[in-house]
């Protein structure tokens, strides 16, 4: 019994000492006066690249009297950056524009250093930092991602002369690629009909190498058909004009080729 009383004794006086030394350090570490701006000048080899973020990074190391360490990152202004420390250290925040920034909020946007310097010979050190937009402007941030997936998720309606030039020059490529069983699943049923087989059709654009739609106008349109009158080149330099009547297919949900003349 009376060697429990004296281990919970041990136990309560170590536990006291090891709060009086924290609270030593902390008052040791309130007491320390800081320059208002560096008194060494950093050198390249104690500059250290980092990468700050919402999320808690830690900086931690050992820094002596005669030598400064350098933690350079990226700001953008109105970026909050705040930290705490451990350790018998002063620091100095440098904008840009090599200007000692005092307050949470960063001015400009660039390049900023953080200097670490010892207030007493050499200590070890530890730095949380942290770097977070404005909520104001995280908030526009967002909403303006928002509408940019808004904006990009809607396709833009084509127009009947896009559409049109466009089915023209994919049937164009497949006559050039003398692809003409493609190119029969292009035209309309009653076409195909009159025509009898893909080789008749083939037959029309045989003479035109190389073609290529250079002009079109719509004559006349209706929901069911639309008249185009058309110059191509063909040859790389010889030219031709006629022109195409298309029909629109309800089920196929798509323009057919109904006539072509040239």
């Amino acid at each position: 019994m009376k060697s429990l009383r004296i281990n919970a004794l041990i136990i309560l006086t170590l536990s006291i000492i090891a709060l009086i030394f924290r609270a030593q350090q902390q008052m040791t570490n309130e007491l320390i006066s800081c320059p208002n701006s560096a008194q060494n000048l950093l050198e390249l080899k104690a500059l250290k690249m980092i990468n700050i973020s919402s999320r808690s990074s830690l900086l931690s190391g050992k820094v002596n009297s005669n030598q400064d360490l350098g933690y350079i990152f990226w700001g953008k202004a109105g970026q909050h950056f705040n930290y705490s420390k451990i350790g018998d250290i002063c620091l100095w925040l440098y904008s840009p524009d090599n200007k000692i920034v005092n307050q949470t909020v960063l001015p400009i946007t660039g390049k900023y250093i953080l200097q670490v310097a010892s207030a007493k010979d050499t200590v070890n050190f530890e730095i949380h930092t942290t770097l977070e937009e404005d909520p104001k402007i995280a908030q526009n941030i967002k909403q303006n991602r928002e509408n940019l997936l808004k904006i990009s998720s809607i396709k833009p309606k084509l127009t009947d002369q896009t559409i049109f030039e466009n089915l023209l020059n994919d049937h164009f490529t497949q006559l050039n690629d003398q692809e003409y069983k493609k190119a029969w699943l292009d035209l309309s049923p009653k076409f195909q009909a009159r025509l009898k087989n893909y080789q008749a059709y083939g037959n029309i654009w045989r003479k035109f190498t190389s073609l290529r739609l250079f002009n079109m106008v719509v004559v006349s349109k209706t929901d069911k058909d639309v008249i185009l009158a058309i110059e191509v080149n063909y040859l790389s330099f010889e030219r031709a004009i006629g022109t195409i009547t298309l029909v629109f297919d309800s089920q196929k949900s798509k323009w057919l080729i109904e006539n072509v003349s040239i």
